[in-house]
């Protein structure tokens, strides 16, 4: 928490050092390796943390941009994220990224510490989405895909089914294309056993896709002589949601590499108000909703949508963790001496081993760190649940509105300033400085000729006779 003598100037030492070197090799359009992630990220460090010369956010705005983009292709994409190489220095980065934060706290610039805390914040929201669809296709497959697209299309066609004018009838569907419309069709069932098949739950034994559509085509050639009278009705084949035991969501979830980085990000959110305030916005509102369906995704407790199996050796397990003492994870030593660590309830009184060294915890497994992990990210919910509840209304909530809109003004105040002076720079590059006047300009137009002069802003040039 406090700074040792000399720990800045280290620092800015290393990144002149380096200038040479970053600024003679060029980024790679599509880099193989997270090398271009990390000049980049160290580009941004030197730009935005000690140079005071360089005020203008549009080139703040283009370094945290170029660092995104590398991020993204990295990390975010499919096949990114592929070795614990590469988890580690995401959970450098991130950590490096949280340093410079409280960095500029201290230096209180609030337009760069808003557009880092805007970097901070979209790097979250792409580590939550990377786990999100990681987690959902080792647990469920593909299946899961098929069954948000198949819900949407018959949200289309129902829509467009409803919108029928009423000089025309109806028309009528074919039995098939219902039947391959309906196919697809994935509904919750809370009633089914977990010794049933996943697949289907009103059959003996499982059988696939292939087979059942065999057996509605016959079905369909067989009742191809009432067919007036079975227009009307629908064919749904009704089908259980996939599901999966709680033991393999704790052992992916403890072996993932991206889950250190998320949760140095949920430290830093829970100490940041300003981060949580943010509602209006698209991109906040697209990361809420990206936290949404995680928080959905790893509850196993209340298993609201029936995904999962219960198993009572994980769910002893996870009680048992309610009661552990807290130990150090490996996360924690890159962030110790930062106030949003020390400061933050859920790292006080961590049992880290150094007073007695018999007392040192030993490493987790991949299931108990999983588990582990659950606890955090539901803590996490129900922390910003009570945070956004307790700032409802309350009077001891007004100080920290009016702060917060006396900090969005001032923001927008020093944003609108810099878009300015960029447009007074554009259009002293496009607009020559010389005016050239001719002799029926100085008869109708003297004046105005006089006050262009006087502007001091271009030079009058008149020609001789």
């Amino acid at each position: 928490e406090d700074a040792f003598p000399g720990a800045e100037g280290n620092l800015k030492n290393l990144l002149a050092h380096n200038e040479r070197i970053l600024s003679k090799a060029p980024l790679p359009e599509d880099p193989s390796d997270m090398e271009g992630f990390v000049r980049s990220l160290l580009r941004l460090s030197k730009t935005c943390l000690f140079n005071e010369e360089s005020g203008k956010t549009s080139e703040l705005s283009e370094e945290i941009q170029s660092v995104l983009q590398l991020f993204h292709a990295q990390i975010v994409k499919e096949g990114g994220l592929q070795s614990v190489k590469d988890g580690q220095v995401v959970m450098n980065a991130v950590a490096y990224l949280l340093a410079g934060s409280q960095f500029m706290e201290s230096r209180k610039k609030p337009a760069r510490l808003s557009l880092w805390r805007a970097c901070l914040l979209a790097l979250f929201s792409h580590c939550v989405f990377k786990l999100y669809r990681d987690l959902r296709m080792e647990l469920f497959g593909s299946q899961e895909d098929e069954e948000s697209s198949s819900e949407e299309e018959e949200e289309e066609e129902d829509q467009d089914d409803d919108e029928i004018p009423e000089d025309e009838e109806p028309k009528k569907d074919n039995i098939l294309d219902r039947f391959r419309r309906r196919r697809n069709r994935y509904t919750s069932s809370s009633t089914d056993d977990s010794d049933s098949c996943p697949a289907f739950s009103n059959s003996s034994s499982c059988e696939d896709d292939e087979d059942l559509l065999t057996k509605g085509i016959g079905f369909m050639n067989d009742s191809s002589s009432e067919e007036s009278e079975s227009e009307d009705e629908d064919v749904v084949i009704q089908q259980s949601s996939v599901i999966c035991s709680s033991k393999d969501l704790a052992k992916i979830l403890g072996s993932h590499n991206l889950t250190p980085s998320i949760r140095l990000l949920i430290l830093w959110v829970m100490r940041t108000p300003e981060v949580t305030a943010t509602e209006a916005d698209q991109h906040s509102l697209m990361f809420w909703k990206r936290l949404d369906k995680l928080f959905t995704l790893v509850d196993f407790i209340s298993n609201k949508r029936g995904k999962y199996i219960e198993n009572e050796e994980v769910s002893a397990l996870y009680r048992e963790l309610s009661s552990r003492k807290a130990i150090p994870l490996n996360e924690d030593h890159f962030v110790r001496g930062l106030k949003l660590f020390s400061e933050h309830p859920g790292t006080q009184g961590l049992n880290w081993g150094e007073e007695d060294k018999k007392s040192t915890p030993q490493p987790l497994q991949a299931m108990d760190m999983g588990l582990l992990r659950v606890k955090e990210l539901l803590a996490f919910r129900d922390g910003l649940a009570g945070i956004r509840k307790n700032s409802g209304g309350s009077p001891s909530s007004a100080p920290e509105e009016d702060k917060r809109h006396a900090l969005m003004q001032s923001m927008a105040q020093l944003w609108l300033k810099q878009e300015v002076e960029d447009l007074e720079e554009k259009d002293a590059k496009m607009v020559s400085p010389y005016i050239i006047v001719d002799h029926l300009a100085m008869v109708k137009h003297l004046r105005t000729i006089k006050d262009v002069v006087a502007a001091k802003k271009f030079t009058v040039i008149i020609p001789n006779a």
